[in-house]
């Protein structure tokens, strides 16, 4: 009796995978959720490309872009879309990088000269 039920299992798990309500649903990159992300937050990343034209570096912190580069970043948009901004300056550089969920957990990160990478976690 075991032997069927982790076959049950294993037929389960292998057909909700590949199922069209799967995880894989769409590429990180090019889920709408990822594209709705990238256009909220492409004034963000002007604004810190204009804080370092201004300021010859690059901010410490997102809290240094207002009110004078930008007027507000957005945290969340909706339950589903994206949200957790976060900024990180190191080496002269930075990473901006926000969340969205739907299919699995997901992060986008744009780097200057690397532009925007997106990846799914499990």
């Amino acid at each position: 009796m075991p032997k069927i039920r982790i076959r049950t299992f294993l037929h389960f798990a292998s057909t909700l995978l590949v199922s069209s309500c799967g995880f894989f649903e769409c590429d990180p990159y090019e889920c709408q959720k990822a594209q709705e992300g990238r256009d909220l937050y492409e004034p963000t990343i002007a604004a810190i490309e204009e804080y370092l034209a201004q300021q010859g570096s690059y901010p410490d912190g997102l809290g240094n872009l207002h009110p004078t580069f930008i007027e507000s970043i957005t945290i969340s948009a909706g339950i589903d879309g994206p949200k957790q901004p976060e900024y990180v300056r190191r080496n002269g550089s930075y990473e901006f990088s926000f969340r969205y969920f739907g299919p699995g957990t997901n992060v986008c990160t744009y780097s200057p000269g690397k532009s925007w990478i997106c990846s799914r976690t499990l």
